[in-house]
C-alpha cells in the first residue's frame, strides 16, 4: 500500500493529495493485480485520477459503498 506523509489539521490534510491510479493493459485478465499502484490509502479530501490504460472499458466503485 502507498501512503504519503502529509501535515494534518483536524485529521484532514492541509493540502489534498492527488493520486493517479492506472488500470493497466490486460487488466481484464489480471484480477486484483490490475491496478498501478496496486493499492493506495485514500483519505477524506484527497483527489483520485483514474486512467484506463487497458483496451477494455472498466468501471470503478467504492469498496465502502460511499
Amino acid at each position: 500500500m502507498l501512503e504519503q506523509e502529509r501535515p494534518l489539521q483536524n485529521n484532514l490534510p492541509l493540502t489534498p493529495t492527488l493520486w493517479t491510479v492506472s488500470i493497466v493493459s490486460g487488466a481484464s485478465d489480471m484480477g486484483d493485480k490490475a491496478y498501478s499502484p496496486d493499492s493506495v490509502i485514500i483519505r477524506l479530501g484527497d483527489i483520485v485520477k483514474s486512467i484506463n490504460d487497458d483496451t477494455q472499458f472498466h468501471t470503478a466503485i467504492s469498496g465502502a459503498g460511499i
